[in-house]
């Protein structure tokens, strides 16, 4: 009989269905606090961009994603989160008894527009350091050159979000998915859709530290020759 290899493709999918369950895990826990939703999210794309240029990252990849990010991720986190917890609010009081048509239209335009908005400036941060002024910037950017691309992607990671709003009963019968494997999961999806823009800016990036550095070489060079002179 044939053994099975240590890299076969049944352990190798063994071991991602391994991975997806602990990083999904790990984020629901380090979500806890809510003050570490920035963080968690970070280190959860962190992974999942991995996944998505077929690279491994599990449980140890994870948390050290959440301790590197965790500065730079809390107040961006906290600051989406809020506004997340706004919008919702105003959705869930635009369809109750003392909502009206406008109000309804609202409330769901906003969510459209913030719900990938909130992906985007999560998935960027995990990839890119930055301040929060370009981090805004750059979020926009992306949004407006790849929107079906991200209005995609936010529908994977906020589904869960949106039937809660609409049906909670659904959303409990479906408690397991989401304790288990689905964020890890939505998040990969997400992941793999921008992984072409994604790494498209960083081959610009390198290009052109690339060039600053060759410029800055030539010059030091010039001026060697001068002083030789």
């Amino acid at each position: 009989m044939k053994k099975i290899g240590l890299d076969s493709g049944i352990i190798r999918l063994l071991n991602r269905v391994a991975d997806i369950m602990a990083v999904n895990a790990a984020f629901l826990i380090t979500c806890i606090p809510v003050f570490t939703y920035g963080p968690a999210k970070n280190a959860l794309y962190a992974c999942t961009m991995k996944w998505a240029r077929k690279e491994e990252a599990g449980w140890s990849d994870y948390f050290r994603a959440f301790k590197l990010n965790f500065r730079s991720g809390v107040l961006p986190g906290l600051f989406m989160l809020v506004l997340t917890v706004i919008a919702c609010a105003d959705f869930l009081f635009a369809f109750s008894e003392y909502g009206n048509r406008f109000m309804r239209i609202i409330a769901v335009i906003v969510l459209i527009v913030l719900f990938p908005f909130e992906e985007q400036a999560l998935l960027f941060l995990s990839c890119f350091g930055c301040t929060f002024k370009e981090l805004l910037y750059n979020t926009l950017i992306l949004c407006l050159s790849h929107p079906l691309r991200v209005l995609t992607g936010a529908v994977f990671m906020l589904g869960p979000v949106v039937l809660w709003m609409i049906d909670p009963v659904a959303f409990m019968s479906l408690f397991p998915l989401w304790v288990f494997v689905y964020f890890s999961l939505a998040a990969w999806v997400y992941s793999v859709l921008m992984r072409k823009p994604y790494d498209q800016i960083i081959r610009t990036f390198r290009g052109n530290e690339e060039t600053k550095e060759s410029g800055e070489n030539e010059e030091a060079a010039d001026t060697i020759e001068n002083d030789e002179f």
